[in-house]
């Protein structure tokens, strides 16, 4: 297969973070995180929720909790798993070609702008069962004083509106919740082109569910999500005028006894063939070996069809200890199983086998 693959890579520390969560004052707390990414080398704020809210019994026993989430990432202020934020995969490889657990195809609510926005939100949860929350996003620079320039990738044209809408049933040890949520982006091109004039316009809607049961021995846990995104007015390069995009997800996991457990999970990417935005185009006065090493990623039909399936095994000797394999198996990449690239890599030269430990204190 043509390209190169990074085999027995080691990261440690693949990430280290700090987590805080707690009470600032009455009815206002924060959780937020501070991580050191060892590949990169470098320390940041990660994801941040700064919340107030407030629990008033209305008549009949029944109560309502409201208040207000600032936070840096689209879904990171969600209640359950289901949403990309806090869903699964929890963990992944940072050295994968894919360069996401999904494909290199993503949809732009799926942690596309996670740490690179600024977001208010308002929710109210009713009787710990109906739940509607509302606000937006805007970008801004992280640990910079200057202002967004042309420089800058994917900035957001003003306020990108997000929703969230579920509803939860709880009964003796279960739980089931069913929901949905969105966001309309309208974004620069950036990369040198001026943060004024025409945007590239993504609208995702996605539906969720999540079913869990508490036992004393037993945990388990099933969840989903699909994701559509409707793109327009699209980014230099592209070939169509519009485009769709789709992304799936399915998993669930056990656990015996709060030791041994691990999950299953099917993942899948459909859109629109467009070789503008998933071709690379390669030639002359290229060599065959420079084309092959950086099409590892690109589809020579121009699709962004990816599927397949993640398997995580976990051992918990301690409460605060995990260790960990994952297996990510790709039947499908980039639109087909075999030379998705033109140059003769397959789906499964992307398949990725992880071991980790996990350790908190």
């Amino acid at each position: 297969a043509g390209g190169s693959a990074q085999n027995g890579t080691v990261e440690f520390p693949r990430q280290l973070s700090l987590f805080y969560a707690g009470r600032i004052a009455p009815h206002l707390g924060i959780f937020s995180q501070l991580t050191y990414d060892g590949k990169a080398d470098h320390l940041s704020i990660d994801n941040t929720d700064v919340r107030f809210a407030k629990l008033i019994v209305l008549p009949g026993k029944n109560t309502l909790t409201y208040g207000l989430s600032l936070n840096n990432n689209p879904t990171v202020q969600d209640l359950w798993n289901s949403t990309p934020a806090w869903g699964y995969p929890f963990s992944h490889s940072n050295v994968a070609v894919a360069g996401t657990p999904l494909g290199p195809a993503d949809v732009q609510i799926d942690e596309q702008f996670a740490q690179q926005v600024a977001g208010l939100t308002g929710y109210v949860f009713y009787d710990e069962s109906l739940y509607v929350e509302f606000g937006g996003y805007r970008s801004f620079q992280p640990g910079a004083v200057a202002p967004l320039n042309s420089s800058d990738h994917s900035v957001l044209a003003g306020f990108s509106p997000y929703w969230r809408v579920a509803y939860e049933y709880d009964w003796d040890a279960n739980a089931l919740e069913v929901g949905t949520y969105g966001e309309d982006f309208k974004v620069y091109p950036g990369g040198g082109v001026p943060l004024a004039g025409p945007q590239s316009t993504y609208l995702d809607v996605a539906g969720d569910f999540q079913y869990q049961y508490l036992g004393e021995d037993n945990i388990l846990t099933v969840a989903g999500t699909y994701i559509h995104e409707n793109l327009h007015a699209m980014p230099a390069g592209a070939t169509n005028p519009s485009d769709t995009l789709a992304v799936g997800k399915l998993w669930a996991s056990y656990y015996y006894r709060r030791r041994y457990g691990g999950t299953i999970g099917w993942f899948g990417t459909t859109g629109s063939r467009d070789s503008g935005l998933y071709g690379f185009g390669c030639s002359s006065p290229h060599t065959l070996a420079y084309c092959s090493a950086n099409a590892l990623t690109s589809s020579a039909t121009g699709s962004p069809d990816s599927n397949g399936f993640m398997m995580e095994a976990d051992y918990l000797p301690w409460y605060n200890v995990k260790l960990s394999a994952q297996y990510v198996l790709f039947n499908k990449f980039m639109g087909t199983t075999n030379n998705y690239d033109g140059y003769g890599r397959s789906a499964a030269d992307n398949d990725v086998l992880q071991l980790m430990l996990w350790y908190a204190f």
